[in-house]
């Protein structure tokens, strides 16, 4: 692979370092024309070469490598400081927040979906914002909404 006039040797299965703030490790499922998509299990992630460290050369068969099924569920770790599509306080753990907040809630009825995504979303970025007590009060404060909804609906 070539990038920025350099060349990679980076090639589909082997096993990477991705480095900087990161420090995941995991296999290269895919290689587009400037970036490269990481399989590191529990996230997948996109980066271009340069965030990138060979650890073994193709330690998994092709056959074994899984091809990336949904685009949207990749990251862009040069991205990392879009305060709109990716802030900072949402993205200080290993899987960003909206993506936690998704599966989750998708087991949930409908009416207490909001409630329920949103406590998640306060306790998540509680300790990396100014006053992390009040943004627990405020998931405890959804929380309870969401009982009380349900609770409603039981009567």
């Amino acid at each position: 692979m070539i990038y920025e006039g350099k060349e990679y040797p980076f090639k589909v299965g082997d096993k990477v370092e991705i480095t900087g703030k990161f420090n995941m490790e995991g296999v290269i499922a895919h290689i587009w024309n400037k970036d490269i998509a990481i399989d590191c299990g529990y996230i997948k992630v996109t980066c271009p070469p340069t965030c990138l460290k060979l650890v073994e050369e193709t330690p998994v068969p092709k056959e074994q490598i899984i091809p990336l099924t949904n685009p949207k569920k990749t990251y862009n770790l040069i991205k990392q400081t879009d305060t709109v599509n990716s802030p900072s306080h949402y993205n200080q753990t290993k899987i960003e927040a909206i993506d936690i907040i998704e599966d989750v809630t998708a087991g949930y009825q409908s009416n207490v979906k909001y409630h329920i995504g949103n406590a998640i979303k306060y306790l998540i970025r509680a300790p990396f914002k100014n006053n992390t007590v009040e943004d627990l009060k405020k998931s405890v404060w959804y929380i309870q909404r969401a009982i009380e909804k349900l609770e409603g609906e039981d009567k």
